[in-house]
C-alpha cells in the first residue's frame, strides 16, 4: 500500500536563495571602499572572500555591511529570485512549514522583515531566524536550527554550510552557483538551477516514509 505523503519543516536561506543579494550588495560595498567593481558577482568562484578581494578586514567590510543597509536602504533595491514567490506559495498550499534561517546579523532582522512583507512572502513562514552575534560559526548555527526546528530539508546556496548540512544527513536543495561547484556529490544532495525544480523534489522528499528514511540514511 502506498504511504500518504508527509508534510516536511522545510529551512531557507534567505541571500541568493530568496532574494538576489549579493550581486547587489558587492557592487554597493565597492563604491563604499570607493573601489571599481572588479567583476560580476555571478562569476565569483568564492562566497566568502570579500576582504581579501577588496583589501579590507573584516570590522570594516562589516562597518560597511551596515552602513549600505542603513544609510543607503540598498534592501529595499534587492529583486526576489524568479519563481521563488509563487513556489513558496505552492509549497505553503500543500501544508509544508516553511522557516527563514538565515546568516545574516540580527541587526538585519527588521529589514529582512520589511523587504519580505513588501513582496508579500512574510505571511508564509513560521519563523524568520537570523544569526545572533555570538554565533561566530555559520556552519554550526544552521545546523543547531535545524535540529531545534526539526527541519526535514534545507535550500542552501553556502557550500561550507551545504557541506556541514550533508555531513549532518539532512536533506540539502542547493540553488547551483559557481562558488559552490566544488561541493561533492552526495546521496541527499539536490542541485537545482531554479525554483521551478524544487517542488519536484520537496514531492519526492515528501513521499518517502520515515522509515524509509532511515534505511536510506
Amino acid at each position: 500500500m502506498q504511504s500518504e505523503a508527509r508534510m516536511l519543516n522545510i529551512g531557507v536561506d534567505f541571500d541568493d536563495v530568496i532574494s538576489q543579494t549579493n550581486s547587489i550588495l558587492f557592487k554597493e560595498v565597492c563604491r563604499y571602499f570607493g573601489k571599481k567593481v572588479p567583476f560580476d558577482y555571478n562569476d565569483f568562484t568564492t562566497n566568502y572572500a570579500w576582504e581579501e578581494l577588496l583589501g579590507v578586514n573584516t570590522t570594516e567590510l562589516l562597518k560597511a555591511f551596515r552602513t549600505v543597509t542603513e544609510k543607503y536602504s540598498t534592501h529595499t533595491r534587492i529583486p526576489l529570485i524568479k519563481d521563488c514567490a509563487s513556489v513558496l506559495r505552492v509549497l505553503k498550499r500543500s501544508g509544508h512549514k516553511l522557516f527563514v534561517v538565515s546568516a545574516r546579523d540580527t541587526w538585519e532582522l527588521p529589514y529582512s522583515t520589511v523587504w519580505l512583507k513588501s513582496h508579500g512572502l512574510l505571511g508564509l513562514f513560521e519563523r524568520v531566524i537570523h544569526r545572533p552575534t555570538e554565533a561566530r560559526n555559520w556552519e554550526e548555527y544552521k545546523v543547531a536550527q535545524v535540529r531545534e526546528f526539526s527541519l526535514d530539508v534545507f535550500i542552501e546556496d553556502s557550500p561550507t554550510i551545504i557541506e556541514a548540512l550533508i555531513k549532518h544527513h539532512i536533506p540539502t536543495i542547493v540553488f547551483d552557483m559557481p562558488y559552490n561547484r566544488k561541493v561533492k556529490a552526495a546521496q541527499m544532495l539536490y542541485r537545482v538551477k531554479q525554483w521551478s525544480e524544487v517542488l519536484p523534489i520537496v514531492n519526492t522528499l515528501s513521499a518517502k516514509t520515515p522509515l524509509l528514511d532511515e534505511i536510506i540514511h
